[in-house]
C-alpha cells in the first residue's frame, strides 16, 4: 500500500504521483511528470453546481406559489399531508441551492487536455493547506506547474 503524503477521500499524494481514490482504494495513478498545471483555487465543491441550482430554484420557486395559491387565494386547499408535501420542497431546494453555491478550496490537475477539480475541503479542517502548497512549489517535479489563486493560508 502507497504511504500517502496528503490525503482526502478523492484523491492522495506520494512522492512522485497523484493517486485517485474512490472507498480509500487507488484506482487511477497520475505521475507528476504527465501533469501539466496543478491549481489551488476556490470553487464550487460540486460538478454539476448550475444543474443543482436551478433544480433548487425550481423546488423554492413551485412550493411557494403552491402554498402562495393555498393560502392567499385558495384555490388549493391544503390539509394534513399536502401542507408537509408542500413544504418539503422548499427544504430540498434550499439544500440544493446552498450546496450549489459552496465555495471552498479546489485542487484543479490538468493533463492530456483534460481537468479534474478535486475538494480538499479535508486537508483545511486537518489544517494541511499550507503544508500542501508548501510542498507543491517546493518539490522538484511540481513547483513550475503550480499556480495559487488565492491568498495563502498560515502554514
Amino acid at each position: 500500500m502507497t504511504e500517502y503524503l496528503f490525503v482526502t477521500d478523492k484523491f492522495g499524494l506520494s512522492e512522485k504521483c497523484v493517486h485517485f481514490l474512490r472507498g480509500g482504494y487507488n484506482y487511477e495513478t497520475l505521475d507528476f511528470i504527465l501533469i501539466d498545471s496543478i491549481v489551488i483555487d476556490k470553487g464550487p465543491q460540486i460538478k454539476n453546481w448550475c444543474l443543482a441550482l436551478i433544480i433548487g430554484l425550481t423546488f423554492v420557486i413551485a412550493s411557494v406559489y403552491v402554498i402562495v395559491l393555498s393560502f392567499v387565494k385558495h384555490e388549493i386547499h391544503l390539509t394534513g399531508i399536502g401542507i408537509e408535501l408542500a413544504i418539503l420542497p422548499i427544504f430540498l431546494g434550499g439544500y440544493a441551492i446552498y450546496q450549489s453555491t459552496k465555495r471552498d478550496y479546489i485542487f484543479k490537475i490538468s493533463y492530456n487536455n483534460k481537468t479534474i477539480s478535486l475538494p480538499i475541503e479535508q486537508l483545511k479542517r486537518k489544517g494541511e493547506i499550507g503544508k500542501l502548497i508548501k510542498y507543491l512549489t517546493t518539490n522538484i517535479l511540481t513547483k513550475s506547474k503550480v499556480t495559487i489563486t488565492f491568498d495563502k493560508p498560515e502554514t
